[in-house]
């Protein structure tokens, strides 16, 4: 009995340390603010295996995959803000924390998307 006992309040004790998905991208923020980069990019791939993101939530993994060196994650994950809806193109463009990205095929490409996402917002403007 006493076994059966142990085995469930592990059990249980394991299931309440779980992380969230919000838990995750509040790590990979607190991660990227004390310019740990690596580590916040693993944060917020794992809140993505648990949930798609934000458009928001995906361009801060792509700068923290950029700052980190890891390009081709940095490029997925700016394509998944950009078909998420990531709409503004003068920030990307000058964004210094994806600068690696910029020398890349596959930027010019993303930005075209972006570019476009700005554009049908503002068509409704006037």
């Amino acid at each position: 009995m006493k076994q059966l006992l142990f085995l469930f309040l592990l059990c249980f004790g394991t299931a309440l340390q779980a992380q969230s998905y919000k838990d995750y991208v509040s790590e990979g923020d607190n991660y990227y603010s004390k310019g740990e980069f690596q580590k916040s990019v693993k944060a917020y791939e794992k809140a993505f295996e648990i949930k798609e993101g934000s458009a928001l939530v995906y361009y801060n993994a792509a700068c923290s995959a950029a700052l980190s060196g890891k390009i081709e994650s940095g490029l997925m994950h700016l394509r998944s803000a950009a078909e998420k809806g990531w709409k503004n193109i003068k920030h990307t463009k000058r964004d210094s924390d994806l600068n690696a990205l910029h020398e890349e095929d596959e930027w010019n490409d993303i930005l075209k998307i972006i570019q476009s996402n700005e554009e049908e917002y503002e068509k409704n403007f006037n």
